[in-house]
């Protein structure tokens, strides 16, 4: 139960990290809309459902070592909410 509790308290941290630095980040541009699960997910730390195959990944860009470069790793970011939650996956 406490590695359960540990995990969605770190699983909280992160999402509102991101929320922050999206809302940083995002503030010179024009918003991007939230996008709206449908389905059910799992909060096991895997996004493999199907409600997340519909959900359309944020764009990225690059600031080191070259801003707004080309990305060197693949990297997804999704949040999406339905009627009770906000979700990300990372």
């Amino acid at each position: 139960m406490t590695s359960t509790f540990n995990f969605v308290k770190i699983l909280s941290v992160a999402v509102l990290s991101l929320i922050i630095i999206f809302s940083v980040t995002l503030k010179a541009q024009d918003p991007i809309p939230l996008q709206r699960m449908t389905g059910i997910v799992q909060i096991d730390g895997i996004s493999d459902e199907d409600a997340w195959l519909s959900i359309k990944p944020y764009p990225l860009i690059m600031n080191a070592p070259t801003f707004m470069g080309e990305l060197t790793e693949k990297t997804e970011i999704k949040i999406a909410y339905d009627d009770e939650f906000i979700y990300a996956a990372a």
